[in-house]
């Protein structure tokens, strides 16, 4: 199970607002990494979401015995990148697309794995979310099986 992940973001708190509209949690600032914020969904699991700047790399520590590192790139980050996850939420397609709309991100329905339907949700039209409603969520975990998965 994956407790939480973090993605990078241009402007992390409009992001953490607008993913925490999404899935009715709430967001905070992370104290540990300036500029950044956890979306908490407030699920069964505690799923979280960090939201760094976008040029804020790990690295891990100069030695065995040192945790990881966190840096200011000074590089040029890409625009795009394989970056993505899946998110069940409680919600309706007819509001994700609003807020997808009202914010100026692309969304589009799709159907993945054969069965499952779900919408792209561009984060800042760079980062993707997979987005299944919570009432298709046993089917998707069912088709993400080892048993049962087909490919994409």
């Amino acid at each position: 199970m994956i407790i939480h992940i973090s993605i990078p973001a241009d402007n992390p708190a409009h992001v953490a607002e607008v993913l925490a509209e999404l899935v009715q949690g709430t967001c905070k600032p992370l104290n540990w990494c300036p500029g950044g914020y956890m979306v908490f969904t407030d699920d069964n699991y505690s799923t979280g979401i960090e939201i760094l700047p976008n040029n804020i790399v790990f690295m891990p520590g100069a030695t065995a015995n040192q945790t990881l590192r966190i840096i200011r790139s000074e590089q040029q980050t890409t625009q795009y990148s394989g970056i993505h996850f899946l998110l069940t939420i409680n919600s309706s397609y007819e509001k994700i697309f609003a807020i997808a709309k009202r914010v100026g991100w692309q969304a589009v329905r799709k159907r993945s794995l054969g069965v499952v339907e779900m919408v792209e949700f561009w984060i800042e039209n760079k980062t993707m979310v997979e987005i299944v409603l919570a009432t298709e969520e046993r089917k998707t975990i069912k088709a993400l099986s080892s048993e049962a998965y087909q490919g994409c």
